[in-house]
């Protein structure tokens, strides 16, 4: 595992702790969802992943949806899976929701190199398993051991016969 971390967008001052002792996600994504920070994290996968099966995980749907756009923008081919489809989602890039046979068709997608990136909150943070995954984009800061170990964990999975020998965070 190769680990990169750059950008410093989420300001500690401006950071609120929740009930449950981890950031609350209001505050990461009012940081997060800043133009600076969206080009960001475009700019360095480009950078150092580009064109690797990729895992994005956001703060907030919302958050995931403005950085969705960004890459969109850029020509990457992208989708968004999420627990349930928003009412008021885009429509330029698939989104799947609960839905498992519209999940299935887009881990297909992502398997064949049609789809480069997919992003989501944290319905692929447990029992997703897609080997050619070789890039975890984690884009949320957190206190939360679990919560880190089973996002970025998606990129772990050996894929035999590829050459996969690590993955980056």
């Amino acid at each position: 595992c190769r680990i990169f971390t750059f950008g410093n967008f989420f300001d500690p001052t401006q950071l609120k702790t929740g009930r449950d002792g981890d950031y609350t996600d209001a505050s990461l994504e009012a940081e997060a969802v800043t133009s600076a920070s969206l080009s960001s994290v475009v700019n360095e996968w480009e950078r150092l992943a580009v064109h690797t099966p990729t895992v994005f995980f956001g703060v907030t749907v919302e958050h995931c949806l403005q950085q969705a756009q960004e890459f969109h923008k850029r020509g990457y081919k992208i989708a968004c899976v999420f627990g349930a489809v928003p009412q008021d989602a885009p429509s330029d890039f698939p989104i799947a929701g609960g839905n498992t046979a519209d999940r299935e068709r887009l881990y297909e997608e992502v398997k064949s190199g049609r789809i480069e990136i997919l992003f989501t909150v944290s319905a692929l943070a447990v029992g997703f398993d897609l080997p050619v995954i070789r890039t975890v984009i984690f884009c949320r800061k957190t206190k939360s051991r679990a919560l880190w170990n089973q996002g970025t964990g998606r990129g772990c999975r050996l894929d035999p016969g590829s050459g996969k020998q690590d993955f980056l965070i």
